[in-house]
């Protein structure tokens, strides 16, 4: 897919979308790649989180580490032989060659809020890795291999509960040890079967486990702990930390110490840098062609949104936006056309960021986003014809803001624009035809 295909449009974390920014290194981030991959191979098992606030591209990063390790490994199909030869050659340079060739790495993508609410995550995990294994086919071909599956199956699902109400009185705990001991010994026996001739080791990715229901949550990193600790297999929690902290809270209490239970999960932590906005914002709006596109670029660079909140406002481009810059430019004064290409965005872009911040700017109350976004150098073409000898930009722009939104006169005019106090109706009406996106 041509990298015009993904400009201007939302970015899912498809296949097609992960390979693109990974030969691009369109988020800036292919050493954080290299760096995860090179972490799966320093435990030989646990697991690792890797923590960013929402919205900063976890998702995106895990599965391009998933696809480098993809690459590296002969027995994984989901890149053609092209594909494969391109992503290995973007690390070459950085000594993965030797690294990764002779460990070929079996990867697995669980996303853990698509699987809130089955009974039991220890079999949906399964499930993801016999799925990835290609190993369904085994259930019908191998009669030990669907034997082993039915044990996992019965042990979690298929529990007699009489054990547990005679447990609590002590007559049952032994059993209730050895049952437990007999669900690992199964998952354990599970895994040797699916990874020999396809890796030497899994890696199993586990996503958005922050948005889960707390007791999901909860029992899917204590099935990990106590069913999943497994030689040569690792686990990598991508995760918003600090909201996960605050699952856990929910479940057992607000004075409960999450930060020291989940210090029992994770052997190694790592926080993910933001996004290279400057570098994502040349790769998506590099060739901006309109007013509305540049000020959308400017209003990304100068209040750092996440690549998420990037992303949602894109949506928006192509329709009401092209109407906006369309009518501007064909039906109306200069004056209005500035106002529906260069404000409109800044207006909402303000929206989306912090409520209390577009409040004070549509009172009059702050100029300051018009001042910072209005003069960015890659704006100063559409303002240097409204300068004169008297007035510069900046002083020109806040007489825009003041009659707009503040305390200004009913017009102000000059050079061929015209700003009028009614246009701050036809801003806030035009904004809010822009959709926020889910």
């Amino acid at each position: 897919m041509d990298d015009e295909v993904l400009r201007g449009r939302e970015l899912p974390p498809t296949k097609e979308n992960i390979y693109q920014t990974l030969v691009s290194n369109a988020l800036g981030r292919n050493e954080h790649v290299l760096q995860l991959a090179r972490r799966c191979y320093s435990i030989d098992r646990g697991a690792i989180s890797l923590d960013a606030p929402w919205g900063e591209g976890k998702t995106f990063l895990v599965k391009q580490a998933q696809m480098f390790l993809d690459a590296y490994n002969p027995s994984n199909n989901e890149l053609t032989e092209e594909e494969r030869r391109i992503v290995k050659r973007l690390f070459i340079w950085q000594g993965a060659e030797n690294a990764f060739l002779n460990f070929p790495v079996l990867t697995v993508y669980y996303d853990a809020w698509l699987h809130d609410g089955d009974v039991d995550p220890a079999l949906s995990l399964v499930y993801e890795v016999a799925s990835a294994t290609h190993s369904e086919n085994l259930l019908e071909d191998d009669p030990d291999f669907k034997g082993i599956i039915e044990k996992i199956a019965g042990a979690f699902v298929k529990k007699d509960l009489s054990k547990f109400a005679t447990s609590s009185h002590g007559s049952s705990a032994l059993d209730e040890l050895k049952q437990a001991r007999k669900r690992e010994d199964t998952i354990k026996e599970f895994f040797h079967w699916v990874l020999p001739e396809r890796g030497e080791r899994m890696v199993v990715f586990v996503d958005e486990l922050d948005r889960c229901s707390p007791s999901f949550a909860i029992q899917l990193l204590e099935r990990v702990k106590h069913f999943f600790d497994i030689e040569n297999v690792v686990f990598v929690f991508s995760v918003n930390v600090k909201e996960l902290q605050h699952t856990i809270k929910r479940f057992y209490g607000e004075q409960f110490d999450a930060t020291k239970y989940l210090s029992r999960f994770f052997s190694i932590s790592v926080s993910l840098p933001k996004v290279d906005r400057e570098r994502f914002l040349e790769w998506e709006f590099g060739n901006a062609k309109t007013w509305f596109e540049v000020s959308w670029y400017c209003f990304c660079k100068h209040y750092e949104l996440s690549m998420r909140d990037m992303l949602r406002m894109q949506q928006n481009m192509e329709s009401i936006g092209q109407a906006l810059i369309q009518k501007g430019e064909e039906d109306y004064d200069k004056g209005v056309s500035f106002v529906k290409t260069v404000l409109v965005p800044i207006v909402f872009g303000l929206k989306l960021y912090s409520l209390d911040l577009y409040n004070q700017f549509v009172s009059g109350e702050n100029w300051e986003p018009m001042r910072r976004i209005v003069l960015d150098r890659r704006l100063k073409s559409i303002i240097s014809p409204m300068e004169t000898a008297t007035k510069s930009a900046v002083r020109f722009v806040e007489e825009i803001y003041s009659v707009i939104f503040g305390e200004g006169g009913e017009k102000l005019e000059c050079n061929g624009y015209v700003f009028a106090k009614e246009m701050r109706k036809d801003v806030l009406q035009w904004a809010s035809q822009l959709s926020f996106p889910n």
